[in-house]
């Protein structure tokens, strides 16, 4: 599967974006996205990212993976009702390839690869990791998935997942329906995609705002 057709809501168009992109702010604001109710989920998040910060006691540190659990932290109370320690080698594991797709897809190598995929197949390089990592991503989110299909109580969803499955039994009868598997692990991977660097990338600046100007602080 060609990295650029796992797209649901980022990299694709069409009906599967109108339905995908419909249902996702749907389920989300269920969920509290842009509402007061999401800000339990917030301050929890915060909690730990401030305890991991306690830790450096004061000493130099480089803040950027730590600022990126936060956000990811709370992506993952919304679409698994989990929160990882971020200790936990699952949780390293996802942010690592994470970390890994962004800075690979801010290379010249995937500039390149828009332009020529057929033949950068063929052509060692970093555009090959990103693949690899995408794949890996979707292997653990389908893990979830799994897991929610056997825990599934319709009368109770606990997440965006098991919202996304229920959806899949209403549209069952219909053949052409974009409520698949591999469409829930495209959209649940665009959804890690775009709201953890963007997120941590703002509190990182706004930290080095507050650093230049202690006076504020």
């Amino acid at each position: 599967m060609d990295f650029f057709d796992t797209g649901c809501l980022i990299i694709s168009n069409g009906e599967r974006w109108k339905q995908t992109r419909r249902f996702s702010l749907m389920t989300l604001r269920n969920f509290g996205m842009g509402k007061r109710s999401i800000e339990e989920r917030v301050q929890e998040a915060a909690k730990y990212l401030v305890g991991e910060l306690k830790k450096t006691k004061g000493l130099p540190c480089d803040p950027t993976f730590i600022l990126g659990c936060a956000p990811c932290d709370v992506i993952c109370s919304v679409i698994f009702q989990k929160h990882f320690e971020y200790k936990d080698q699952k949780f390293l594991y996802l942010m690592k390839c994470l970390d890994e797709n962004i800075k690979i897809a801010s290379s010249p190598w995937m500039q390149i690869y828009s332009s020529f995929p057929s033949l950068l197949h063929y052509l060692p390089g970093s555009h090959h990791k990103i693949i690899k990592n995408v794949h890996l991503q979707h292997e653990f989110i389908l893990e979830e998935v799994k897991e929610h299909q056997r825990t599934l109580d319709p009368s109770n969803p606990r997440d965006f997942i098991d919202c996304f499955l229920m959806k899949m039994e209403q549209e069952k009868q219909q053949p052409q329906s974009e409520f698949t598997i591999k469409n829930l692990v495209c959209t649940v991977t665009d959804l890690f995609a775009a709201g953890i660097e963007t997120t941590s990338t703002t509190l990182r600046y706004g930290l080095l705002i507050l650093l230049k100007h202690p006076e504020i602080t």
